[in-house]
């Protein structure tokens, strides 16, 4: 998603990259994976300030603990897009998932 200079906005393609999949338990806890495991750990969402955290444990791929401050945008059942922001950058980042039964 690009913020233009005048504040338009645009969802952006991105190609050659894989798909990413996120699997989430009513216990809290989280998985993700691209064509290969990407991480699990636990995770906490507020609905009132719309703030999914993902607190990520270490792997056979990391061997350290990492967190993601995301900001929800759009939860449905079919549908969520998460924002983060990239200070080094100046950079809002967002991603659109969709259900996959």
């Amino acid at each position: 998603y690009r913020i233009q200079d005048t504040g338009d906005g645009q969802w952006i393609p991105i190609n050659g990259l894989g798909r990413e999949f996120f699997n989430f338990s009513a216990d809290g806890k989280f998985g993700s994976r691209t064509d290969v495991p990407g991480g699990s750990g636990s995770y906490q969402y507020d609905n009132e300030l719309k703030e999914l955290i993902l607190n990520y444990e270490p792997n056979q791929y990391i061997n350290s603990t990492s967190v993601s401050n995301l900001t929800v945008e759009t939860i449905t059942n079919n549908k969520l897009i998460l924002s983060s922001f990239a200070p080094i950058t100046n950079s809002v980042y967002k991603t659109e998932y969709s259900r996959v039964n």
